[in-house]
């Protein structure tokens, strides 16, 4: 028998990781470092496990919901009023992230690749590709995440492995020094990082209806991988610059690649790899908050006319991508989403708190 198109829940797993990973991974050992201490990558491996318990209630919400959506599901848990309020900070929130993503791409392609290109035109172009994408839906979208993911992954850990040439354990010394004040001052600079799980929201509805109830365990799975990739990155990018060079460059990841070289092989520049996956990886990464954020916005609006709202969203999207002035402000912007984050992560639980109100009082006057 026919069975419409859905979602399995490796793509569940896959698209949530690769959510997370998109700027992430250049990004989280300049934001460890920061700290001043070189146990980040312990303090990825907590916090992965803290998230994924997150996401497996997201999950759970999630799946006790559908089919309902969560822009549906605010609706109906906090009424008319303050469940569009909801929906439009999620909106907001997704918009946000597609914003950065679309800076952060402009950012690494300008600093390394198109040195002469202005940054207004890097992101546009990016933009309006993916507005291309996503006139065809969101399936043709985790489609493509699956099939790069993988081969991200492996090009990535093969060059960290690469790395261990350089690698010296005493730049990891010492370790957790300080105790719980490591922990903590750890915490707020690499949580931001994280940011991308929340995706098991939207996608629960999309999974076969069968699988509704395992869908929390994809997501967890998925916040799990992430951070064991964040903590080999720390480990490898720490453990072969130190704290205080990686604190100094924009971008150590690609910094580090830059500087590898290996005897006998006839390829100079293995950043081009790592520069060609991570433009792929972070490409898809905005595309699927992109796609949920046009959901949002064809719940909330009723629009029927989907070529005006992604130009509208495009101006958008640009608009937020070419505020930050500078590098240092588009971190800052990061900083920003990561709190955000803690905001957009209370929605399903009020939601779901409401709901259940709303059921037993229901069923009470009946």
């Amino acid at each position: 028998m026919y069975r419409p198109e859905r979602l399995s829940l490796l793509q569940v797993t896959i698209l949530c990781s690769s959510t997370m990973i998109g700027a992430g991974i250049l990004t989280i050992p300049r934001s460890s470092a920061n700290s001043g201490y070189p146990d980040g990558w312990i303090i990825v491996l907590i916090q992965g496990v803290i998230f994924a318990f997150v996401a497996f209630l997201l999950g759970w919400i999630a799946e006790k919901n559908a089919p309902d959506t969560i822009f549906e599901s605010n609706t109906k848990g906090a009424g008319a009023f303050f469940g569009t309020i909801f929906n439009l900070m999620l909106i907001a929130y997704l918009l946000g992230i597609v914003g950065f993503e679309a800076r952060v791409l402009g950012e690494v392609v300008q600093f390394f690749l198109l040195q002469s290109t202005p940054m207004t035109v890097i992101v546009m172009i990016f933009l309006l590709v993916a507005i291309y994408h996503l006139k065809s839906g969101i399936f043709p979208v985790v489609k493509m995440v699956t099939y790069i993911y993988p081969i991200t992954m492996v090009i990535y850990i093969a060059l960290m492995l690469f790395c261990l040439k350089i690698f010296d354990f005493d730049y990891l010394r010492p370790v957790m020094a300080h105790g719980f004040k490591d922990f903590s001052n750890l915490f707020s600079q690499t949580f931001i990082q994280f940011t991308g799980f929340e995706v098991i929201l939207f996608v629960v509805p999309l999974i076969y209806k069968d699988k509704w109830s395992k869908a929390k365990w994809a997501a967890a799975i998925g916040v799990g991988i992430t951070s064991l990739v964040y903590s080999l990155t720390l480990f490898i990018v720490i453990g072969s610059m130190s704290v205080g060079e990686t604190k100094s460059l924009t971008w150590p990841t690609v910094s580090l690649i830059q500087a590898l070289e290996l005897e006998g092989v006839f390829i100079e520049r293995f950043d081009i790899f790592l520069l060609t996956i991570w433009t792929c990886q972070q490409f898809i990464c905005m595309l699927g908050f992109f796609q949920f954020a046009i959901k949002g916005c064809f719940t909330v609006f009723k629009t029927t006319n989907i070529t005006r709202l992604l130009w509208l969203l495009f101006l958008i999207t640009s608009a937020l991508s070419l505020f930050p002035r500078n590098i240092n402000e588009v971190f800052y912007y990061s900083t920003l989403l990561g709190y955000a984050l803690f905001a957009v992560l209370a929605i399903p639980f009020i939601t779901a708190i409401l709901l259940m109100i709303r059921k037993k009082w229901g069923g009470r006057s009946t």
